[in-house]
């Protein structure tokens, strides 16, 4: 199964991360990256990668991918959200 949960470190988080490891199994828990800035146009974006690997004979190779930028300032760039909108500009990855 894949998700992304975000656990604030509040009271209660103790126990909504217990209910997700009943719930799910084991879990990869990591801090929160925040995205690299780049100015597109005069206006800044964050932006994150979206690699996508292929297996061949035993081995994994690099297919292609692409990259979204997000204008820092719309409300998915200040919320830190990387996916796609309208907003989103694509860019990609060889």
């Amino acid at each position: 199964s894949y998700g992304q949960k975000t656990l604030y470190g509040r009271g209660g988080e103790t126990s909504k991360l217990r209910a997700l490891l009943e719930n799910y199994g084991p879990l990869i828990v990591q801090k929160q990256i925040e995205p690299p800035e780049v100015i597109l146009n005069g206006i800044p974006h964050i932006y994150g990668d979206r690699p996508f690997f292929t297996r061949a004979n035993g081995k994994y190779q690099f297919a292609g991918g692409f990259r979204l930028f997000i204008p820092s300032d719309s409300i998915d760039g200040q919320k830190r959200m990387i996916h796609g909108t309208k907003n989103t500009v694509y860019a990609p990855l060889f």
